[in-house]
């Protein structure tokens, strides 16, 4: 079944099981295959370490922020990963596309058929990570500390961004982080 439908859309399906977890990877050209729960727990992780600058977001934000490239709705994802753990769907597709003369991997992730949050890594090796730093920080109206290298901006409501400088600037979004403890 997989190789005609394979076959009809270009894409090859794969499954792997990581830690008790089958995942369903569909993809184009060159395959990457990533854990996605492993990714969310690497964000908790990362996001709650001491030399996070921490800040207290007290306006509502939204996607896509002004002056960010995102994918749109005719590019396909260069892969697609599906899997389900505690009777909850997760979808997860990474994007691949340029800003500049920089390489962008992005990530949505879906749970049940609603989007959570995105992942943006941008392969500059930090050099713009200040840039988007305080370009975020005029955009949501919100102070920083130029001198870190981690913020997470906070809403009461559970709401986060997360912008760090992890060998390459990362920016992490999600809606209600509540969502990401499945």
């Amino acid at each position: 079944m997989d190789y005609f439908k394979g076959f009809l859309t270009g894409r090859t399906y794969v499954t792997k099981r990581v830690a008790g977890v089958n995942f369903r990877y569909s993809y184009s050209d060159k395959p990457v295959f990533f854990d996605p729960f492993g990714m969310l727990d690497e964000f908790k992780q990362r996001s709650s370490d001491s030399s996070v600058q921490r800040i207290e977001l007290k306006t509502s934000f939204s996607e896509p922020f002004p002056g960010f490239i995102y994918p749109v709705a005719k590019d396909s994802p260069s892969v697609q990963c599906t899997c389900s753990k505690n009777g909850q769907e997760l979808k997860t597709t990474r994007f691949t596309f340029k800003n500049g003369i920089y390489p962008v991997s992005f990530y949505r992730f879906e749970l049940n058929g609603n989007l959570v949050g995105t992942f943006r890594r941008q392969y500059d090796y930090g050099a713009q990570f200040q840039t988007i730093g305080l370009h975020l920080a005029t955009i949501i109206q919100s102070a920083m500390d130029p001198e870190k290298e981690k913020w997470l901006w906070e809403t009461e409501s559970g709401a986060q961004i997360f912008l760090e400088n992890f060998g390459n600037s990362q920016l992490w979004v999600f809606q209600n982080s509540e969502l990401l403890d499945i």
